[in-house]
């Protein structure tokens, strides 16, 4: 009788579950397991949730980098199902498929770059595209991204982003401008490929309660010749001259913080300021009307050797740290929320008042025109914006006489 081998036990590979199509109601109603487990969509192939046993669900993408045997296969998380729509983790699947398909390896960027490295790399794409405030958008980031700045940027999540803006509100200033550079930073990282998706795309703010509308701090504009008064006492009142004589420079002006700031002596030219387009936020150059007041400030600088600006900062660099110039201006205006804009604001309604034209007030400020008259009227109207300034100066002289 011979004897028999025991057939050998061929234990087969549970089989993976069909594809399904995913809807944003289906991926938020997965339930966690005692292990993880993938749910794949029928809809975009590579595309997967994995649910992990904590309940925390992500999106990845599966796919192999080149072709035939020598392909790698990756596997890539996208996001947290929290902070990626479904729409957006398809559009970020097919985008990183094809790359894999052409041989780029999405995880050599993912991997490399820290937040702080990621900060680098957009400032020099700042550069590149000129953006005249690029340093004012890089120490926002870096200022109150601090704790996050040696970590993977890939890890920044919108829960901890959300965090840093609430701690900003609740100190009792706007988050709107970080919330506007990180997602000038996120957008950019995420379509050059160091992101693999934008964590605050969808977001939305709250909309504002009556009582928070209630308790917001209104916008400071010097509506009144009493206020214009005070303004130009308290004014008198710092230490700096140059940061004196700037701030009256813009209450006559009315253009923005930095151009004003960094105007040099070479940018005027008899009674017209002109703002290079390199400097100006609509990229354009500008011509402003100078009178009679605004010049004589320009006038009454000293001039430093070897600066070429009318209002110098420390060591005749350009003038920073404006938050702390208008901490003394505050104090003696008793108005903690008073802003450079405040001065535009002025300005601008100050013009109006006067009875200046819609059309001459707006470009006045440089405001540039969404509508048919902004695409089709080239008109300066030059003529008229003189008369304007000249009108303005002439009512904040005899107000503050």
């Amino acid at each position: 009788m011979t004897d028999r081998q025991p057939a050998p036990v061929v234990r087969l590979k549970p089989k993976p579950a069909e594809p399904v199509k995913l809807t944003a109601q289906r991926v938020a109603r997965l339930k966690p397991r005692a292990k993880p487990y993938d749910v794949r969509d029928a809809q975009t192939p590579g595309l997967i949730v994995r649910v992990q046993p904590s309940g925390s669900a992500s999106y990845y993408v599966k796919g192999r980098v080149g072709s035939g045997r020598e392909a790698i296969a990756r596997n890539v998380r996208i996001g947290s199902v929290d902070a990626v729509t479904l729409a957006t983790a398809r559009d970020e699947a097919l985008r990183l498929l094809a790359e894999m398909r052409q041989g780029i390896d999405p995880t050599d960027k993912l991997d490399a770059l820290s937040l702080s490295q990621l900060i680098d790399a957009y400032t020099e794409r700042l550069a590149q595209r000129g953006v005249v405030k690029r340093n004012d958008v890089v120490s926002c980031l870096q200022r109150n991204l601090k704790r996050y700045l040696n970590r993977p940027a890939q890890d920044l999540t919108r829960a901890q982003i959300v965090g840093v803006m609430d701690a900003i509100e609740a100190g009792g200033q706007q988050s709107d401008y970080l919330r506007k550079c990180l997602s000038g930073l996120l957008t950019w990282g995420a379509n050059a490929g160091y992101l693999p998706a934008n964590v605050l795309a969808g977001y939305r703010r709250d909309r504002e309660t009556r009582t928070q509308k209630l308790n917001t701090r209104p916008k400071v504009t010097l509506t009144t010749p009493e206020e214009i008064r005070g303004f130009w006492i308290a004014t008198g009142q710092l230490t700096n001259p140059v940061h004196r004589d700037l701030l009256r420079f813009m209450l006559l002006t009315g253009q923005r913080r930095s151009e004003t700031a960094w105007m040099t002596y070479a940018d005027i030219s008899g009674d017209v300021w002109n703002i290079p387009a390199a400097l100006h936020k609509m990229g354009e150059a500008v011509r402003v009307p100078l009178g009679t007041s605004s010049l004589s400030l320009v006038d009454a600088q000293e001039r430093l050797a070897g600066c070429d600006l009318v209002f110098p900062g420390r060591h005749g660099k350009r003038i920073s740290g404006f938050t702390q110039l208008l901490k003394p201006l505050r104090v003696a205006l008793g108005i903690p929320g008073f802003g450079f804009h405040a001065l535009r604001r002025t300005y601008r309604t100050g013009l109006e008042a006067l009875g200046v034209p819609e059309r001459v007030c707006e470009l006045m400020i440089g405001h540039a025109r969404p509508d048919l008259l902004g695409r089709y009227s080239a008109a300066d109207l030059w003529a008229q914006r003189v008369d304007a300034q000249a009108l303005w100066e002439s009512h904040v002289a005899e107000v503050v006489a």
